[in-house]
């Protein structure tokens, strides 16, 4: 998932250039990936009782 990330990161700074409105429109998407990515990592680890 961290290499989707860095590759949407490097995406919105391309489309940033070229054009800004395409990066804003971008920046949803990273952020759910991001949540998205957040949320597995979490779920991966086991749960400590106690």
């Amino acid at each position: 998932m961290l290499v989707l990330l860095a590759l949407i990161v490097l995406t919105v700074r391309a489309f940033w250039r070229a054009r800004r409105l395409a990066a804003v429109l971008m920046l949803p998407y990273l952020a759910w990936v991001a949540f998205a990515s957040a949320l597995t990592g979490r779920c991966g680890r086991p749960i400590r009782c106690c």
